[in-house]
């Protein structure tokens, strides 16, 4: 005899993942928007947010290549910023033809030098090259309780404290 199998019922509201904009989220992650935020967007919880992840690997997957893309932006926008750049920029004027005749509007460009970024090139080299650029803490040489240490580097010897000498 064979067992019927009987399907379970869903309790709950219905996911409102099918009903989501992929673009829209992605203009998100782009825009540098916290998983946080993008669920507030949404009007759903974190945790279902979260959970959406867990479900869903092909949106997971998605959520992190975005993520990703936003930050290679960031990365070469500090590198940029680390060793100066120059930048052009159209800029509009309005130009009067005379006291009677009104005027027009012109556009010229002009070229922008920013020069390296002193904190930046820091930040860079910090995480880029660690052991170089860390910053180091200086180890003690010797003990200064050492009367050899002392004599030998500062000329002394130092004086005994009444509780040594008992």
């Amino acid at each position: 005899m064979k067992k019927k199998t009987i399907a379970k019922k869903k309790n709950g509201r219905p996911s409102k993942f099918d009903s989501i904009n992929l673009n829209q989220v992605k203009k998100l992650v782009l825009k540098g928007f916290t998983d946080k935020e993008i669920a507030d967007f949404l009007e759903i919880n974190q945790d279902t947010f979260h959970e959406w992840k867990k479900k869903h690997s092909g949106f997971s997957e998605s959520l992190k290549d975005w993520k990703d893309e936003a930050d290679h932006v960031v990365e070469r926008s500090l590198y940029e910023r680390a060793k100066g750049y120059r930048t052009t920029y159209r800029k509009n004027f309005v130009v009067s033809d005379g006291k009677e005749a009104g005027s027009h509007l012109e556009q010229a460009e002009e070229e922008v030098v920013f020069p390296p970024d002193s904190t930046s090139c820091i930040f860079w080299l910090k995480n880029r090259k660690q052991k170089q650029w860390r910053d180091k803490v200086v180890g003690v040489i010797g003990d200064a309780d050492d009367d050899e240490f002392c004599d030998e580097f500062f000329g002394f010897k130092r004086k005994k404290k009444d509780t040594e000498t008992a």
